[in-house]
């Protein structure tokens, strides 16, 4: 319902990575396709790394996007925890400025398993990233391919992460109950 769409940024990230002259963006394409085309060319032409293109995109969605009366309605909502794919904080803005206090059990900084804003007494999931860690924005087919191995392994072993020089090891519930049973 915002002024301000998912074209209109695609738009305007076509404008300032100065790839206009070389991207004719149709509707048609898909989004992911379009992000690889757009990544590809500023590679080429700009040699910018992809986090400074991603910053890029979670800067637009955080000055573009505001929050509306959906977003409330769904914050109001009785349940413990919310998933989103947006990378904005509109959900959290809808009920607190600060948009929440961030709860990381693992340090990730690309992908999206385990971080979560704690609003209300409610877990709001950014399951395709976040604007403040602008590393984790899901885009493109690598990252979605990459998430999906990621949600794998967990599944089917554990995850390993250093937090402050220590290793921890974070087990899915399916590997703690087989692990149990043995």
């Amino acid at each position: 319902s915002n002024e301000y769409s998912w074209s209109d940024l695609l738009d305007d990230l076509i404008k300032e990575t100065k790839t206009s002259e070389v991207i004719t963006y149709k509707e048609e394409k898909p989004f992911t396709l379009l992000y690889e085309e757009i990544y590809l060319r500023t590679l080429k032409h700009l040699r910018s790394k992809e986090l400074r293109l991603k910053q890029k995109i979670a800067n637009l969605v955080l000055n573009k996007f505001t929050p509306n009366e959906f977003h409330t309605k769904i914050v109001d909502l009785d349940v413990e925890a919310i998933l989103t794919t947006n990378y904005d904080y509109n959900l959290e803005r809808s009920f607190d400025d600060d948009h929440g206090k961030s709860a990381n059990v693992l340090i990730e900084r690309k992908y999206n398993l385990f971080r979560r804003r704690n609003v209300n007494g409610r877990h709001i999931w950014h399951i395709h990233g976040e604007a403040d860690a602008p590393n984790s924005i899901t885009l493109g087919h690598e990252h979605y391919v990459g998430y999906l191995q990621k949600m794998g392994n967990y599944l089917k072993d554990k995850i390993t992460s250093k937090r402050k020089g220590e290793q921890k090891e974070i087990r899915s519930p399916i590997q703690m109950a087989i692990h149990r049973q043995e």
